[in-house]
Parts: C-alpha cells; structure tokens; sequence
C-alpha cells in the first residue's frame, strides 16, 4: 500500500515553465551594470546536483538536479544614513515541484540616526552563536526545502527598532504576514516519513497568519565575553503534525498525510560566547512554552583553532557540540535530544578561499550516527564549487506500507529516529556563478 501519489507529469511541467519564466527574468537583471547612481548589484546562478546512493523508500529518483537564482539589489543615499536592500531567491528543481519556489530575503528600508536605526519592510535576522543548533534562532521561518541544517531562513515582514548606548543593544521587532514553513514533495528526497500536507495548516490563533508578533533582543560585549538575552512572542516556528484522514463508520482511516499545526509560543533565550586565545566556547538556551506546557533545551561547546599549523597558512578547527532537548522522546522527529557532535574545519588560507568542515553528529541514546562534509573552493575569478554530503549509520530503515510505518512511529519504546533517512544517503554538488 503506497501512501502518496506521484505528481502528474502535466502539472510538473506547468509549475516549472512557470519558475523558468521567473528565472529568466531574474537572470536578464543580471546584464545590468554593478553600479548605476549609486545603485549595486550582484547575481549567482547555482546549479546543483544531488546524487543519492539508493532509490527513495517511494521509488523517488537517485539524482536531483535544479537551478538556483539569487540576487541583491543594494542603493544608499545621505551617506549611507538611508539604504534600501532587495534580495530574491528563485529555486527550480527538476524533481520536487514543492522545491522549485521563488521567495524574497530582503526588501528593506534602513535609516539611520545617533544611537539608534529604524528597519522596515522584509528581513532577514539571524540569532545565535553555535555551529550545529540554532535554538534561539526564532524570527524567520525556516525554507526546510533548501538543506537539512536548517540554515535558509524565509524573509519575514517586520519593522525593527535598534537602539545602540553604551550599555549594549536593544532591539525591538514587530511583526506580521506569518510564513509557513516549506516542506519537501512526495517526489523529493530527505523528507520525512509521511508526506506534509502544506495546504491546510492549521492555526491556534484565530487571527492565523495575519496574528501580531513581537520580540526583544538586548545585546553586549564585555571585552572577549559576548552575551545576549531575548524573548519572542507569536506563532511558533516549527509546527507539531496531526495524522490527516477521513472518518468511514467510526473509525479514522488515514490517508498518508500530515497537517502541520502552529501553535502560539513565548520563547526566552539566552546567548553566550568567551574568546580565548584560538579558543572559543559557545551557549545557546531557551525556555519554550507552547501548546503542549513548557520544556527547556541547550546546546553548549567550545571551537579551537589552530592557526598556521606547521608554519604554513593552513588554519585547523575542532568542533565539539552537544544539544540536549528537554522532552525527550516526545521532541519531534528530527530534533536532537541527547546529540553530541564533533568535527575539524580546515582552512588553506589559498587564494581560492579552499575550506572543508568534516564531521560526525552521535545520538548517545540510539547510537545512530551521521557524518557530513561541507567543503568548498573558488574556480577562478567568477565560480566557486560547493559539495555537501551525509551519510546517516544505525538506524533500522523504515517499512513501505502506511500501517507499519504508523506502528514504528507511533510506539513509545522505538529508538529508531533516523530510520526514515537510512536510504538517503547522498553527495551534492554545485556550481556557482558570481556576477
């Protein structure tokens, strides 16, 4: 029993006629000077290619390719006391119609004044100090078709008061227009178990998408110790699932699929960092209260860098990181509870910007296991050429019919968490053009 249907080819080839034509007309920007009255521009094209090793659990292809556009549009006046950014993002992949999607990153106003800024329009705003988990990193949505670590963020409509003193910075966000977050398709891969419904969330708050949210942030160093404190209030991020179905007599039957359920959350969090010589050690915390009561969860570590090993211009980097998340087995799938992570970064300090971060994340209660490679090198002037892989050890794969998978995911004594990505072992690369 399969519990998802194949897109029609017809429709496929609709959806991307449409993102090509958005395409071309992003990429014809990139004709335009670098600097017209002020005004800059930059462009990349990336293409990629990601190569699995097996067949998807629902016979999805093994290799994935797609085209990435992106662009910035940066004007200034007043020396620099007002700017105004624009940044648009298009994706278009050959497999996943729910990848190929267009969004914009920025498309802001800033004005500038004696110890304070005004930021208005669509932004992007990270938070955050550690390298495998952003927990506090709670102000844009998270695009979860771009990659795994979760580093692509949706631009989020905002206005944002930043007020700069001596005794650290303070900024105040509100926001509106919530964005829900982005799920890969039944024909992609590295997806969960069950398939995302994306057209019927659901909303705790009655106003939904269109709820007001707000933040703080207050800001400081003291020398080499660096800390911030913030606090959010609105729709949480990362959405809970709820089994999609129908009723037949009395009893549910499911259909495969899952709603994605954004619940209202306050969030306060806590960010640390100390400098010391090559070392630097990292803190992230929160206390996360939602829907289902209250939870704690922290990721903590050190990086150290060892700089011109052997009196060359190779830099060399330790990574050790461990998240701990207090609900345990009830987090949902994907989330790191007892995870510790250890990886090298290399740096050859080339003229072609060539570096490397190798590593392994270890579930110290299952004892799965995921090592991944990032690394990267410049082609010249104009390319650079990246490759990621992730290759996912321990977990026991996942059955093909709806009932089993169910059971699997549903008993209380499965430490099976990274079963469902068991096949998705896979290396991806990319060329990007800079213009």
């Amino acid at each position: 029993m399969k519990y998802h249907d194949n897109n029609n080819s017809t429709d496929k080839r609709k959806v991307l006629n449409r993102y090509l034509k958005i395409g071309l007309l992003l990429a014809a920007s990139i004709s335009l000077p670098s600097a017209v009255n002020g005004s800059q521009w930059s462009a990349e094209v990336g293409y990629e290619s990601r190569i699995y090793q097996h067949s998807g659990p629902q016979g999805q292809a093994k290799i994935h390719p797609s085209l990435r556009f992106e662009g910035e549009y940066y004007k200034g006046w007043k020396d620099g006391l007002e700017s105004f950014t624009f940044s648009p993002i298009l994706v278009v992949d050959v497999q996943d119609g729910e990848r190929s999607h267009f969004d914009i990153r920025e498309f802001s106003w800033v004005h500038v004044d004696d110890g304070w800024e005004l930021r208005g329009g669509i932004r992007t705003v990270f938070w955050g100090v550690m390298e495998t988990r952003h927990l506090v990193d709670i102000i844009n949505q998270t695009d979860q078709v771009m990659n795994l670590d979760g580093e692509d963020k949706l631009g989020q409509p905002m206005i944002n008061l930043s007020i700069d003193q001596s005794w650290g910075t303070l900024d105040f966000y509100l926001m509106s227009f919530f964005r829900d977050r982005t799920f890969i398709g039944p024909d992609g891969r590295l997806r969960g178990p069950l398939v995302v419904d994306v057209d019927n969330p659901k909303f705790e708050s009655s106003n939904k998408r269109s709820r007001i949210e707000g933040a703080v942030r207050w800001h400081q160093y003291f020398g080499d110790f660096d800390i911030a404190l913030s606090h959010f209030s609105g729709i949480g991020r990362a959405p809970t699932f709820e089994l999609a179905g129908s009723v037949v007599g009395v009893t549910f039957v499911p259909n495969g699929l899952v709603t994605p359920v954004y619940a209202v959350v306050d969030q306060t969090g806590i960010e640390m960092q100390y400098m010391y010589e090559g070392w630097a050690f990292k803190l992230e915390a929160i206390s996360h209260y939602g829907h289902a009561g209250r939870y704690s969860a922290t990721a903590f570590g050190f990086e150290f860098t060892q700089s011109g090993l052997y009196d060359t211009r190779l830099d060399l980097g330790w990574v050790v990181e461990y998240s701990y998340d207090g609900r345990d087995e009830s987090a949902p799938v994907g989330v790191p509870e007892h995870d510790l992570t250890v990886a090298t970064r290399w740096a050859l300090n080339d003229v072609d910007a060539s570096e490397a971060l190798l590593g392994v994340v270890v579930d110290s209660q299952s004892d799965e296991l995921v090592f991944f490679l990032e690394a990267s090198k410049r082609l010249g002037e104009y390319w650079k050429v990246y490759i990621e892989s992730r290759i996912f050890v321990g977990g026991k794969p996942l059955p093909h019919d709806l009932v089993s998978v169910l059971a699997e995911l549903s008993s209380p004594d499965s430490q099976n968490k990274l079963g469902y990505l068991q096949d998705e072992d896979f290396l991806r690369i990319e060329f990007v053009r800079y213009f």
